[in-house]
């Protein structure tokens, strides 16, 4: 796979990571009695629906690692964000922290769908019966 494909998944990751919140957002404003703990699970959602998309149009259209990925970013995104926002308390103290943590923030969840995808890739390759993958050549 080339370079510039993980490139534009990093890319995607930040863009997915964006509409996630604005749509936890939306959603918690038009209905004022939905928690915080939905909130993260409808951005999880959004999330890890972007990682299958990116996934499966990437990867020549194959539904295993597509779904394999959007699952893991769907359950590892609300998890990074509440282990980050607690870790984060009493650090931000100003605009400058809280602009140093959202570009961390975007950095770490843009990694995450490049991360994903090579991982699931790795591991719905075809294998032969020896162990190794097709892609191996035995001379």
């Amino acid at each position: 796979m080339k370079e510039y494909i993980y490139l534009a998944a990093f890319g995607l990751g930040m863009l997915f990571l964006w509409l996630s919140g604005h749509t936890g957002i939306s959603i918690a404003a038009s209905h004022p009695g939905i928690n915080y703990v939905v909130n993260f699970l409808i951005s999880g959602v959004v999330y890890g629906l972007g990682a299958a998309l990116v996934v499966y149009f990437a990867n020549g259209r194959k539904l295993l690692p597509a779904l394999l990925s959007g699952v893991a970013a769907a359950v590892l995104a609300p998890l990074l964000a509440f282990a980050i926002g607690n870790l984060a308390k009493g650090h931000i103290n100003s605009k400058r922290d809280l602009g140093i943590f959202t570009f961390a923030l975007y950095l770490i969840y843009g990694a995450l769908y490049p991360a994903l995808m090579a991982i699931c890739l790795k591991l719905t390759r075809p294998r032969n019966f020896d162990g190794k993958s097709d892609s191996v050549h035995n001379s």
